[in-house]
């Protein structure tokens, strides 16, 4: 039930972040901004929430790479790949600029929300 849920959530998340994305790429300092947020998130959230904002992250790459490419069995795309059974690295820089868009919304919004509207 938690996937399906997840799931769901995501594929809302995802039609509502990529509503009037910029067409342009991230600049050098967005992309640092990023990187940025996510240490912070790293630093100050407990390990459950991280994990979960993390495969909100994951789910998005997913969600992104399944719409433009229905018939695939790819497991991490764009370049992503398992670090340890806990960790994913994902590099901006392979992403599609919609996607880098949609995820610097969502690491923004969480943020912003404190982690409490996006996560719970």
């Amino acid at each position: 039930m938690y996937k399906i849920y997840i799931l769901m959530t995501t594929d809302n998340l995802y039609n509502s972040l990529s509503y009037n994305l910029p067409s342009e790429d991230l600049t050098l300092e967005e992309k640092d901004e990023i990187i940025e947020l996510m240490n912070y998130f790293k630093e100050k959230l407990e390990k459950t929430k991280l994990h979960e904002i993390n495969n909100i992250i994951f789910s998005l790459i997913n969600q992104d790479y399944t719409k433009y490419n229905p018939n695939t069995k790819v497991v991490f795309p764009y370049k992503t790949k398992q670090i340890d059974d806990n960790n994913l690295e994902v590099k901006i820089d392979c992403l599609p600029i919609r996607l880098k868009r949609i995820i610097q919304r969502f690491i923004k919004l969480a943020k912003e929300n404190n982690f409490q509207k996006i996560v719970e």
